[in-house]
């Protein structure tokens, strides 16, 4: 059988879906929804359908977009991440989407931990997702660990040449490696993809 996420149409979609996703802005994320919503209409037994609307609405409540209150975006988030892992328990993009939901929201170092443990599950699953390397990088930056962000979100870079946010992150943990290089051509990366992005300023 072809999986629904090999069916070209829902190919082509989730692709169109995850280039306004990547540009991290408000008009790019309405747009990643509307996209990810046709994937699941055209199949709705679609898993990367579900998975990636999760993820979609995570970063419209962690940039504070839409209209919608942020924790309003975050329980779809998760909703539409146990319906991608009700389809497919093997999903490693629903469970990175609720590992950086978790580590957006976390409040003890169990917390944090179980966040952890849900990113690496992702990685696991599958080890050729940018954005699970890229919320595995942010959670090990805020917690300090910033050789290990760094070697994480340069590997998300890698996968996802196109994430503005992979670049941006990247530039702030080679700086807090102190690669000031590393962290100026980064910006500078950042900058080229999404000229509005003017945190990474600082690291220049």
């Amino acid at each position: 059988d072809v999986c629904s996420s090999d069916l070209p149409e829902g190919a082509r979609l989730y692709e169109i879906g995850r280039y306004y996703w990547n540009m991290r802005t408000p008009d790019g994320m309405e747009k990643s929804l509307q996209y990810f919503a046709r994937v699941v209409d055209t199949d709705p037994r679609n898993p990367r359908g579900y998975a990636a609307l999760a993820s979609a609405n995570a970063l419209m409540a962690d940039y504070e977009y839409g209209s919608a209150a942020p924790k309003t975006y975050y329980a779809r988030a998760q909703a539409y991440a146990r319906k991608a892992l009700a389809i497919d328990p093997s999903s490693g993009e629903a469970y990175a989407v609720l590992g950086m939901i978790a580590s957006m929201k976390y409040s003890t170092n169990e917390d944090m931990a179980n966040a952890l443990n849900q990113l690496e599950r992702a990685i696991a699953l599958d080890p050729g997702s940018g954005p699970a390397h890229e919320w595995y990088g942010v959670a090990l930056f805020e917690r300090g660990r910033f050789n290990d962000a760094y070697f994480q979100l340069r590997t998300a870079a890698e996968l996802d040449p196109l994430s503005v946010a992979t670049a941006a992150w990247l530039s702030s943990a080679a700086y807090h490696e102190h690669r000031y290089d590393d962290a100026i051509a980064y910006a500078r990366e950042t900058l080229d993809l999404s000229p509005q992005r003017h945190d990474v300023l600082q690291t220049m």
